[in-house]
């Protein structure tokens, strides 16, 4: 992928754009991985307002257990290229 991975708010979210997630995904679909499940999500602010969020720790773990986590929306997009100083 395109870096190390970017923590918004507690949330790690990939430096990856379309054409990066689409050649992660195209990799994994024909099998030049390990052939196990994998886990995307799509970052949102509400997702990361809602896991920060008192007994949120199982919705947390699974956006941070994802295996490709890309931003969605403008908001976590700004957020992740500011906090890496781009």
């Amino acid at each position: 992928m395109g870096g190390r991975r970017i923590d918004v708010l507690g949330i790690p979210v990939d430096p990856v754009d379309l054409a990066g997630a689409r050649s992660w995904l195209a990799d994994v679909l024909a099998g030049s991985d390990d052939g196990r499940c994998r886990h995307v999500v799509t970052v949102n602010p509400e997702y990361v307002v809602a896991a920060g969020r008192p007994g949120a720790d199982p919705f947390a773990a699974a956006l941070r257990g994802a295996d490709l986590a890309t931003a969605d929306g403008v908001g976590v997009a700004v957020a992740a290229r500011w906090l890496a100083g781009r």
